[in-house]
């Protein structure tokens, strides 16, 4: 008889804490992924309301260039706005690409 036993693990993300080691450059999301995903999962606050601008933004840019988390803020803005904030994340959407075609030019 084979006995196998199976290792389980809970993890907890304490997220102000995850925050806070962003907000201290501790965590780097443009070479980490885990990192990218936990901060993704971070950007609303249900309980205060509110949405981390910053973290988004960054995570949008690393969008650029990494196709699953670009997946992700697609399949999360279409799901998430009207028609009016649709066409705003459209048009910053065009912003950022925008820059970087205008940073590659510019190399």
């Amino acid at each position: 008889m084979i006995n196998r036993y199976r290792t389980q693990y809970l993890l907890f993300i304490e997220i102000p804490k995850l925050l806070a080691h962003w907000y201290d450059e501790k965590l780097d999301p443009w070479n980490d992924v885990l990192v990218r995903w936990l901060l993704l999962l971070s950007i609303v606050d249900q309980r205060k309301q509110h949405i981390y601008e910053d973290i988004y933004k960054e995570l949008e840019a690393i969008a650029m260039t990494d196709k699953h988390l670009q997946e992700a803020f697609t399949s999360w803005n279409e799901m998430s706005l009207d028609s009016d904030g649709r066409f705003a994340y459209e048009v910053r959407l065009k912003q950022v690409l925008d820059q970087e075609a205008a940073v590659n030019e510019a190399k």
